[in-house]
């Protein structure tokens, strides 16, 4: 068998697109693996996953309840993690996966994440409790909270049903 230029073309189109694309696969295929996991993890799994994996599996339980979920970078994120969109409207997420108390600088960061992003809601996430500083800005800036209570209900919704 002779070896042919169109060979030659054909391997190289090949190993650029693999060096390509794969890259973008894989996170991918990364992403969905962890997008399932919070519903299996439950609280004490959640206390152990990674920060890249928290937001996988947060993006994964959004995108369950109907969102259309985009991730920002994962370092330099201007204080949103997730930006969610359902019904035209448009959330900033920001995702702490802390064991102690979030406080009010949560809540500044994702108020200054909704004007960059052009969101109308914004929205922190934690596994841990707010202070009571964090609580009332929140208030004031209509950002939703979800606390470790209010999460572990979510990953509750998310548990397949047992027979």
């Amino acid at each position: 068998m002779m070896w042919t230029v169109e060979k030659t073309l054909l391997l190289m189109f090949i190993g650029t697109s693999a060096c390509i694309l794969g890259p973008a696969f894989y996170r991918r295929w990364s992403e969905r693996l962890h997008e399932g996991r919070l519903g299996r993890a439950g609280l004490a799994g959640m206390d152990r996953m990674s920060g890249l994996a928290f937001e996988q599996a947060m993006a994964g339980l959004f995108r369950a309840r109907g969102w259309t979920v985009e991730r920002t970078p994962y370092q330099g994120d201007y204080g949103a993690d997730l930006v969610l969109k359902a019904d035209g409207v448009r959330t900033v997420v920001q995702l702490k996966r802390w064991r102690g108390p979030v406080g009010i600088a949560a809540v500044q960061q994702v108020v200054a994440a909704k004007a960059l992003y052009r969101a109308e809601r914004s929205m922190v996430v934690t596994t841990a409790h707010f202070t009571p500083q964090a609580i009332t800005l929140a208030r004031a800036n209509d950002v939703d909270l979800w606390d470790r209570q209010h999460l572990a209900r979510e990953a509750e919704l998310r548990q397949p049903r047992r027979v």
